[in-house]
């Protein structure tokens, strides 16, 4: 089936869904009407729902290991709110990352709409809201949810519509109150709630007009008042057509009546799948009792969590049958051609890195204390540098004369402009390093949320970097401009400038790159780590010479510092070899002069 024949089935279907909701009454705040329309207006570009299958469901991380899940099997139909309960332990979030095409089984098939698929082929029809917030401290509630919309709707849509929308989405999650409020986070003064945090959350996701939502414990560490206003409007969402499907640990009764199916796990195994209304007849059926005074929630809870061993049990299950070949492909055409429209509508490359960068400015901006911190280090660290070699009045290098002038040569200094290098090294990895633990380190959940929805990692990548230059860049000037008023040496402002930036700038690089691969406790103290070696390793200590004749300068030439330590020798020495035999130096150091171009490439 073609793209353009499905939009047009989709504008028959409109009328039709229309007249189902029109008896619904929200019971969110304030009007959940308000998000009907807003995502009725995406019938022209989506479907309304997916059904998600799955039969003989296996998960084992290792042969070793026993299966974290097996023998699952259920059919989550369009439209469905299904709550998966069990112990801890029973896989309940493997299963969702399963069903979000985060993971995929080690046994069993999954279908989608009947037709047997791979997932994640199609992560980008489903909205994954997990037990993490992902919203970005910096920002607004508005710009964390407009920014998303511009991103995976900026490919078919006009601004002013995209506008609309998120002002639809944020009016009826109950968030026009305090959409101007920075989100924040629990190290800051000014912070949004635990529930509206949640609401946020599953904004970001809703704003892309998911055709299924799956969420992880979308109560965990709410109130109940707030955990239920949430699931109720998870509940009407699933009313609109769009496949709903929560984690839930153990909900109170309220929360509890308001799912439509159950999937219930007891330590890896089922126990139950089917509609809610006849789960309690089931149990019932074999030989459980359970009162009608009792939250139905912690009756189930009691009966997984006991030692008892409990039968699978399974409702009919539509649409998993074996299917024809023919409808089987017409099926998957049906999904692949959602799939393009989805992937379509987010706005191009350019555009992205765009407003990355935007977001990442913006986020400097107010990031005031860091920013204004990172300042001041970096002026200390030049005026500590600057008192250090003040005693020297600028004569940072002393040669021998050139031919005629060889006898009346003094003692030579040939290593304290290395030596130098080597201490403007660690003063710059002190003052960047962690800075650039929190350019990537800090927003790392946002980051999987963003490239899960399908957004291009190339373009958060480089709008993230562009976003760190007017900070390395005033970082360099102050650590600079101190430097050079006490030491006076003979390379020029506007070069020693160049160079100190671009020493930063791999000083942010390297701690990003320490960030993004480790947990972010860990970060800042292995990033220091690594930024003082790639500095010590500048050819000062040993020197260059020295290890050329060892035969492993090919190490020391993979560190910065080496790179910026010879670019250093040589803006410094090089000005004085009409008077100076600089080649000798150079010999003598290691270092290749005059190859400044060369060295900050």
């Amino acid at each position: 089936m073609s793209a353009g024949t499905l939009l047009s089935t989709r504008q028959g279907e409109k009328q039709a869904y229309s007249e189902d909701y029109q008896h619904c009454e929200s019971e969110t705040s304030p009007s959940g009407w308000e998000l009907t329309e807003a995502l009725m207006q995406s019938l022209a570009l989506k479907d309304t729902g997916i059904e998600i299958g799955f039969r003989d469901l296996e998960f084992r991380p290792d042969k070793k290991n026993p299966p974290i899940i097996q023998g699952l099997s259920g059919n989550i139909p369009r439209g469905a709110f299904l709550g998966i309960m069990g112990p801890s332990g029973a896989g309940k979030t493997t299963l969702m990352n399963i069903l979000a095409g985060k993971t995929c089984q080690t046994a069993g098939i999954t279908t989608l709409n009947g037709a047997e698929e791979d997932l994640s082929r199609f992560k980008q029809l489903v909205g994954f809201v997990p037990q993490v917030d992902a919203a970005l401290a910096e920002l607004t509630v508005r710009e964390n949810v407009l920014l998303s919309a511009r991103i995976q709707l900026g490919g078919v849509k006009e601004d002013a519509f995209i506008k609309q929308h998120v002002e639809s989405i944020m009016s009826c999650m109950g968030l026009e109150h305090i959409q101007n409020n920075i989100v924040g986070d629990p190290t800051t003064g000014k912070r949004i709630s635990g529930g509206e945090r949640r609401r946020v959350s599953i904004a970001l996701r809703l704003v892309a007009m998911p055709l299924a939502l799956l969420l992880d414990e979308p109560t965990s560490g709410l109130d109940a008042s707030t955990a239920l206003s949430i699931m109720r409007l998870l509940e009407s969402i699933s009313r609109m057509g769009v496949t709903v499907v929560c984690v839930i640990h153990q909900p109170r009764a309220e929360i509890f009546k308001l799912f439509h199916h159950l999937l219930l796990l007891d330590h890896t195994n089922q126990v139950y799948m089917g509609n809610a209304d006849d789960m309690k007849a089931h149990f019932e059926a074999r030989g459980y009792n359970i009162s009608d005074r009792v939250n139905p929630a912690d009756a189930i809870m009691d009966i997984l969590s006991s030692d008892t061993e409990l039968l699978p049990f399974t409702e009919d299950i539509q649409g998993m049958d074996p299917v024809e070949t023919c409808c089987s492909h017409a099926r998957t055409e049906t999904l692949n051609a959602l799939s393009e429209m989805v992937a379509s509508r987010k706005a191009r490359w350019y555009r992205q890195c765009s407003l990355h960068l935007v977001r990442g400015l913006r986020q400097q901006i107010r990031q005031t204390t860091t920013s204004v911190v990172g300042l001041i280090v970096g002026a200390i660290s030049g005026l500590v540098m600057g008192l250090a070699v003040y005693k020297f009045d600028g004569n940072l290098f002393h040669g021998i004369f050139r031919h005629p002038f060889e006898p009346l040569s003094s003692a030579v200094e040939y290593t304290l402009v290395p030596q130098l290098a080597l201490l403007s090294c660690l003063a710059i990895s002190l003052a960047a390093a962690p800075a650039g633990v929190e350019t990537f380190g800090g927003e790392k959940n946002n980051f999987y949320r963003e490239v899960d929805a399908g957004d291009s990692r190339s373009a958060y990548f480089v709008g993230k970097e562009l976003s760190t230059i007017p900070r390395i860049v005033l970082s360099a000037l102050h650590f600079t401009t101190f430097y050079i008023i006490l030491a006076t040496p003979a390379i020029s402002f506007g070069m020693l400038l160049v160079l100190n930036m671009l020493f930063f700038y791999c000083v942010y690089g390297l701690s990003s790159a320490v960030a993004a691969l480790v947990q972010r406790e860990n970060a800042l103290f292995l990033s220091l780590l690594l930024c003082l070696i790639v500095g010590i390793c500048n050819g000062y200590g040993p020197l260059l010479s020295s290890i050329k004749s060892w035969n492993v300068e090919w190490f020391w030439y993979l560190c910065p510092g080496t790179w910026f330590a010879e670019a250093y020798f040589t803006e410094h020495v090089e000005r004085f070899a009409y008077l100076y035999d600089t080649e000798s130096a150079a010999k003598f150091t290691g270092y290749v002069a005059g190859r400044t171009g060369f060295d900050g490439g």
